[in-house]
Order: structure tokens, then sequence, then C-alpha cells
């Protein structure tokens, strides 16, 4: 297992294995305690080299079948075999090469969503790992700069700066300008953690997420309050940020980190 104090930077392949590798430990362990896990992982293209080793090496690792997976966030409106969707996202990459045994999402056939977000939340397992990107605006799932960290599950308009990464043409971005995500309490709540970063284009939003005072300005900060954060990511994502003592960690088990500006980590 990977020390959960200690940041990993590495190279982009090596860490996509080194995740996947976390992944697949975290849920075995949690599969040989309870018979049963649940996972969480994100829709962007951050994670899809982590998925595709989970697909090629450990398809047959652990037992999918008692693997509950949860949607984190999806575009209102669109049903879930649209290729727009994250529930397709998820289906394809996960739930059937996988062959995982239960999968919740939000959005029936028609694009309704199944459930009120209250309802979606309150019928929820307890969450054992939750896989995260980071938005370069710091948004976690959907929950964008200004949500609280005790947010739930719930209807929000998406901003500029994730609409504009997510999709390249203006009619997909005005047909989902509205989004339902879990909440940042229930993500917070999660068992473990993982976020994953890769790119330059991620690195100030790492470096607000890991070095700043955790605040609704940068939701992914508050991963860092719940002391059960493993934390990947390139040298580029990690340029702006690097750990004063290699796997050195404060009283609540999170990584110590310094601000340094225009810093490489090699």
């Amino acid at each position: 297992m990977i020390p959960p104090e200690q940041p990993w930077v590495l190279a982009r392949e090596a860490l996509s294995r080194a995740a996947a590798r976390w992944i697949v430990d975290t849920l075995s362990d949690r599969l040989e305690a309870a018979g049963h896990a649940c996972l969480v992982p994100s829709a962007g293209r951050t994670p899809l080299a982590t998925y595709a080793v989970l697909r090629d090496r450990y398809r047959n690792a652990i037992d999918w079948r008692c693997v509950h997976l949860v949607q984190m966030d999806e575009y209102m409106g669109l049903a879930p075999d649209d290729p727009r969707s994250f529930a397709d996202y998820l289906r394809r990459h996960l739930v059937e090469p996988l062959g995982i045994g239960a999968f919740t999402h939000f959005n029936g056939a028609d694009g309704r969503l199944l459930r009120s977000p209250a309802a979606y939340e309150r019928g929820l397992p307890p969450i054992d790992l939750v896989v995260h990107g980071i938005g370069r605006n710091g948004h976690i799932g959907f929950n964008e700069p200004g949500a609280v960290f005790t947010s739930p599950t719930r209807a929000v308009r998406l901003s500029p700066s994730t609409l504009g990464a997510n999709f390249a043409v203006d009619a997909d971005r005005q047909a989902c300008a509205m989004g339902v995500t879990l909440g940042l309490r229930c993500l917070l709540a999660a068992r473990q953690s993982l976020l994953l970063a890769w790119g330059v284009e991620k690195a100030d939003a790492l470096r607000r997420a890991l070095c700043d005072t955790p605040s609704s300005r940068c939701p992914a900060s508050g991963l860092r309050l719940t002391g059960r954060l493993i934390v990947m990511a390139d040298p580029d994502a990690a340029r702006l940020c690097i750990p004063v003592v290699a796997g050195s960690a404060g009283n609540s088990g999170t990584p110590k980190w310094e601000y340094h500006a225009g810093a490489h980590i090699d």
C-alpha cells in the first residue's frame, strides 16, 4: 500500500499504474472487511489512463460484483446512454468492462432525475473511496467555487470555465449548463479520497488545494480537512507545490506543504 501521508509525484504513466494499484488495494481491504465496497469515481479526462490500467491489469484482482459504483455528478437533461453523459462514460470505462455489480446514477432514460438530489444522497451507502480529479478553478464533482464544505447533494449552474473545459461546441455548453452533484458534505465523509492531477494547466488549482488555507474559494481544499487524502500528481501539475519534508504529516495526517513560486519537482 502507498503510505497515506506521502504525496506521490511521478511521471504520468507510472502514476496511472500506482493509482490503479492503490484503488484495487483500497477496495480489496474493504471487501475483505465488509464483503462490499462503495466507489465514487470521477468521470473526467484525468483518470482515463488509470481506468485503462484497472481494465487491463486488475479485471480479476477483486470481485467487482461486490463493488457498488455511485455517480458523483451529471449534466441535467442527458439520458444515461447519451455519449455526452457521465453515466455513459462510467458504464463504458468501468461498469461494463469490470463487471461492477451495482451502478447508481442520477438520470433516467428521459434525462430527468430519477429521484430528488436529497433522496439520492439519503439512499447512498457509506462511501469507501472517492477518486477525484480537480477542475482548473478548484472544483471537485460539480462543486464550483463558493460551495461550502457542508453543501448537500443538489442541482447547480455550472461555471463558464467548467463548461469550456468540458465542451468545445457552444450548443453543448448551452444544453448542459445545469448539473447535479454529490455535495461536499457527502464527498468529504468518504473513508478514503484519491486526488489525481495531470498537466501544467492544473498546477495553480493544485497549489490552491494543497497550499492555501482551506476555503470555499477552492472546494478541493476541503479534502485536506478529512485526514484521509492521497494526492497523486505529475511533475507539471505539482510544479508550484513541494512537500516541506518528504513523507511528513501534520496532526491531521495530511501532508505538510508550502508554496514555492516557480518551483519544479523533477
